[in-house]
Formats: C-alpha cells, structure tokens, sequence
C-alpha cells in the first residue's frame, strides 16, 4: 500500500472530504486529489500536519501497510483492526472447510489403499480360475465371448446378452493386447496397473495428510507464514509433482515392457504445471521470510 492509499484510507476512517482535509492541511482540494492518486507528493510541513490531523507516525503515511496500530487514535485503529479480523475470520473459515475435507480425504485413501492391497493378493488366486481361450473367456462356471471388429470391442454371455460393447482403434497396440491369449499376460498387466495406482494413491494420501495439518495451522495460529507451514508446503508441492509424475513414469515402462502404445507421453502442459507448483513452495518461504523482516503480525479478537 502507498502514501496515497494509506492517506485515502486514513481520511475515510476520519470521515473526512478532501475538501475539509485540504481546509484542515491549507492547501486546495486538488493538491490532496493529487496526493491519493499518486500525482504529487506533500512537502515534509504537510505530511508532520496529516500525522497531527490522523494522531499517527510518518511511517503509517509511506509504509506500505499501517502496522504502528497503537499510534493511531481509537476510532481509526478500531476500524483497521475490524478491518483485518473480518479478513481473518475468512481464511480462518476456509481453512477449517480444507482441513476438513483433507482429513475426509486421507482418511478414504487410507482405505482405498488397503482394497487395493487386498484386491492385488487376491487377483492371482483369482487368475487361476479363468481360462481365455478362442474369443471365450471362462471364469470359474461362467463362460464369455468377446470379439473385436469394426473398431468395437463386444463381450456377451453364451445367451448372447450384450455386457460390454465399447469402441476402440483396431490399428493401435492396445487391440492386439485384448487379443491376447496368454492369462499370464493379463495378470501382469492387472498387477502393474493396481500397483500403479496404489502408488499414486499414497503419494496422494500423504499429500492430503500435509494439507491437513496446514490447514488447521492456519486456523488455530495468528500468521500462516510459520516455519513448520512452510515445511508443509514445501511437502505438498513435492508431492504434487510426485503425483503427476508418478502415472506417466509408470505408462511409459508399462508401454516399454509390454510392447503397448498406450499413446501416452509427458506433455508440455505437465512440465509447466510441476514448475508453478514447485514455485509455490519457494513463494511460501518469501512470505514467511518478508514476516520476519517485517515482524508482521495478524489482527483478530484475541490480539486486538
């Protein structure tokens, strides 16, 4: 916030038309215009009689922010001090929503981690029942057909009911796959994807787990810009970059072992969107840095 800013504000609190301030200053209406839209700049005898006229420091004229709140007098101080608790209140507000919803968060990806766990045990034993032989698939008594023509994959059961009917590019590696006779085949490529997607989903786990803790730190403390949010941050932005990662690493040794052209390759688009996350952590630390330097504080009813 500049000069100009901070003696608007300032004059507003006060009530006061720069027709009445410039009268109280003596100097004409447009010298004051000129000083809130930045135009001009009031010599030193001006500003000492602003600081009488607003009983506050210099430095709440040119800081960028008014941070010497004891040195104004009560009513304006009090409007300020609504001013930042109103703010505060709304992060504190949002910040309790997304605790909430990270602990919800966490806690179903705990639990999807442990289906999954169970599901890749299970699917071996599984395996052991099914049998693909000719365009059939039989799984334990039951017995489905499938066949791939006109760029349509079609399952249907031997009463020939429709179960599955899908479209699909008969020309790309992905037909062949589904044409594959071998189970063996088809159980690796099962256990690769769960395993995949189980290490994405703890990535994501730990990710809502840190938003947790950052969102209750921020609603309970005076400041978000504390050393241990910044650690928290510098987390969630890692693991960010770990979870859009992680499924195009995994596609593409998928692609390279299994000779399948998942038509998937690491976009520009991702490279930008791990370089602005990765930065949001960096920015985190300025704030809490500039904090230190500016022993900056929040406002609210318990520190009025």
């Amino acid at each position: 916030m500049k000069f100009g800013d901070n003696l608007r504000n300032l004059r507003k609190k006060k009530r006061l038309s720069q027709e009445k301030l410039a009268e109280k200053v003596g100097v004409s209406r447009q010298s004051v215009s000129k000083w809130e839209t930045g135009e001009s700049y009031p010599e030193m005898s001006h500003i000492m009689i602003l600081c009488q006229i607003f009983h506050c420091h210099i430095n709440d004229l040119v800081h960028e922010d008014l941070t010497d709140l004891h040195s104004l007098d009560e009513e304006i101080r009090m409007n300020i001090v609504k001013f930042k608790q109103e703010k505060q209140t709304k992060m504190k507000n949002l910040s309790k929503i997304i605790y909430f919803l990270s602990m919800i968060s966490h806690l179903l990806l705990k639990l999807s981690i442990g289906i999954i766990i169970v599901v890749m045990l299970a699917v071996p034993f599984i395996f052991q029942h099914i049998h693909i032989d000719d365009n059939t698939i039989t799984l334990y008594q039951d017995t489905f057909q499938y066949d791939i023509q006109d760029n349509t994959l079609e399952i249907t059961n031997m009463q020939g009911d429709t179960l599955f009917h899908r479209h699909i590019d008969t020309n790309t590696n992905l037909a062949q796959y589904l044409l594959h006779k071998d189970t063996n085949y088809h159980l690796f490529s099962l256990e690769f994807f769960l395993f995949g997607f189980s290490i994405s989903i703890l990535f994501l786990s730990l990710l809502f787990k840190h938003l947790k803790i950052l969102a209750k730190n921020i609603h309970d403390l005076d400041t978000p810009f504390t050393l241990e949010n910044v650690m928290h941050i510098k987390s969630i932005s890692h693991l960010m970059i770990f979870v859009l990662v992680i499924p195009e690493v995994l596609a593409l040794l998928y692609q390279w072992i299994m000779h399948i052209d998942l038509s998937t390759d690491f976009s520009l688009m991702s490279i930008i969107l791990i370089l602005i996350i990765y930065s949001l952590s960096f920015i985190f630390e300025y704030g809490y840095e500039i904090q230190l330097d500016s022993k900056g504080k929040m406002y609210g009813i318990e520190n009025e």
